[in-house]
């Protein structure tokens, strides 16, 4: 039910520029975070585990969907095209109401904000307004605004697993898979 909300949040987003960075943080809360928190919930609970490692195992899965989300999102920018195997910047072109743009707006001057939203309501972002774009985005830090909230997020994730108390290899690769959300190129 929650990745399903989560979803029809994403989809309701489109085209609106009011979403704020807790809003985001909600909507990806409910669809990746969800998935994920689903996951490594019932992982544990098939595993025997008793109701406090559960809880940890759903804590840590909510973090790790929630730091591959907002990651996606900053490839969705920034990423390379031949990496990624689409379009540089194809959520500015798209007029994706994600993170780097909901950042974009909580730190830019009323100018700026003017400006953004004049742009993501062009009837089709050029080349031209795509750069204009990434400028803004530049000016405001917002890529690494954007990461920096992602590996807060992993981080979190690797310290709900901690907390289960448990070492072993599966856990170990618990911990690289929020490690490489935060880091892979695609």
């Amino acid at each position: 039910l929650r990745l399903c909300e989560g979803q029809y949040l994403d989809v309701d987003f489109e085209g609106k520029m009011t979403v704020t960075v807790d809003g985001y943080l909600g909507m990806i809360q409910g669809k990746t975070g969800a998935l994920i928190q689903a996951s490594c919930q019932l992982g544990a609970l098939l595993g025997g585990s008793p109701a406090e490692q559960v809880a940890r195992f759903a804590e840590a899965g909510l973090r790790l969907g929630e730091a591959f989300q907002i990651r996606d999102d900053v490839l969705g920018v920034w990423g390379v095209a031949a990496t990624m195997g689409k379009p540089t910047a194809e959520d500015i072109k798209s007029r994706k109401q994600a993170l780097p743009i909901a950042l974009a707006r909580a730190a830019a001057t009323p100018e700026q904000r003017a400006r953004l939203e004049e742009l993501y309501r062009l009837p089709r972002i050029t080349a031209a307004a795509v750069r204009e774009v990434l400028a803004l985005f530049d000016a405001l830090d917002v890529q690494a605004n954007a990461q920096a909230i992602a590996r807060r997020a992993a981080q979190q994730a690797i310290e709900a697993l901690d907390a289960t108390g448990l070492h072993n290899p599966a856990m170990d690769q618990l911990r690289a898979l929020a490690t490489f959300a935060v880091e892979r190129e695609h």
